[in-house]
């Protein structure tokens, strides 16, 4: 059983594993359930930077992260489905991921099992479970990390949201992109921070798109 993208939920062309389109259908399906956050900036960092610098801040997201978009473009990608709703949704995470697939599938109705380390701090392990999810605890290895997930899997018939190898996760983070291109019109340069790389492939889509000029610069996080 393969953990990233799923087939079925493709939406491959010829180079892109997303398209454009797939980040203003992510737009339409998650708008009415995330925070349009605010972009902010310090007088004092433009001055340290000599330019002017806009920060998008996604910790006043829904779920305290940019995931929640993720998240929930993929569980309303899900709704409806010919078979109906999934009987659960499954994904690995160490906080902020579990977290939102957990608030995204209780808005739902859905089942989710997040597979979490047990070194994952208590905070995030206490929110997973305020959103109503189950906790199923592996060890820190990225190989104990995907037997258990494919365990979990098959004993709920579960469908699983990759944190970031997942299209409609990759979309619903590119819809941070659409909000600062509306917000700071004038912007030539976004600098993303990486870490699975999911937020930042969405993004590069968007700007492809929409300010081809622009420069998008990631960062290893």
């Amino acid at each position: 059983m393969k953990l990233t993208c799923r087939k079925q939920r493709r939406t491959m062309c010829a180079q892109y594993c997303i398209s454009f389109a797939d980040v203003e259908k992510a737009h339409i399906n998650i708008r009415d359930f995330v925070h349009l956050t605010p972009v902010l900036t310090s007088s004092i960092l433009n001055q340290v930077a000599g330019r002017n610098l806009f920060f998008k801040c996604e910790l006043f997201q829904k779920t305290g992260s940019f995931k929640v978009r993720g998240a929930l473009n993929a569980i309303r990608g899900l709704i409806p489905a010919p078979s109906g709703k999934p009987k659960a949704v499954v994904t690995h995470s160490s906080g902020n991921h579990g977290q939102a697939l957990a608030y995204a599938a209780k808005l739902e109705g859905i089942p989710a099992y997040i597979v979490v380390p047990q070194t994952a701090p208590n905070c995030k392990k206490l929110a997973i479970q305020a959103y109503g999810a189950s906790i199923v605890y592996s060890e820190q290895s990225d190989e104990s990390r995907e037997n258990v997930t494919k365990r979990i899997m098959e004993e709920t018939e579960g469908i699983m949201v990759h944190p970031n190898q997942e299209p409609a996760v990759m979309a619903g983070q590119g819809t941070i992109a659409m909000e600062v291109l509306n917000q700071v019109p004038l912007v030539d340069a976004l600098v993303v921070p990486v870490g699975g790389g999911g937020m930042v492939a969405g993004i590069a889509i968007t700007v492809k798109v929409r300010k081809p000029p622009l420069e998008d610069s990631p960062l290893q996080a």
